[in-house]
């Protein structure tokens, strides 16, 4: 196996570890810091029973007729669904 040679302080972005062990101390620290919390928050989790009571905001959001596109059916939709609804629950009384 070929062995690397040495990083030279003059090539670019490479630097001595003696440059960035303060660095890499920190980040270290930091990484086991965040994990040491998780661990936390997941034992807290799991003795406690917890149930959120908030329901989700609601929003009446108005829209501008101008915008809709299509040509509007005032009631037709409205008409023909009720008649629809009124000739099934005849059927039914016929059959029930």
């Amino acid at each position: 196996m070929a062995r690397s040679k040495p990083i030279s302080g003059t090539e670019p972005g490479r630097r001595h570890f003696e440059q960035v062990k303060e660095q890499y101390r920190a980040s270290l620290k930091q990484l086991k810091l965040q994990k040491a919390r998780q661990v936390y928050a997941d034992s807290l989790r799991a003795k406690i029973d917890v149930a959120v009571l908030l329901r989700p905001p609601s929003v009446n959001v108005a829209y501008d007729p101008a915008r809709v596109k299509g040509i509007p059916k005032p009631d037709h939709d409205r008409r023909v669904l009720g008649l629809s609804m009124s000739l099934l629950q005849e059927e039914r009384k016929h059959f029930a």
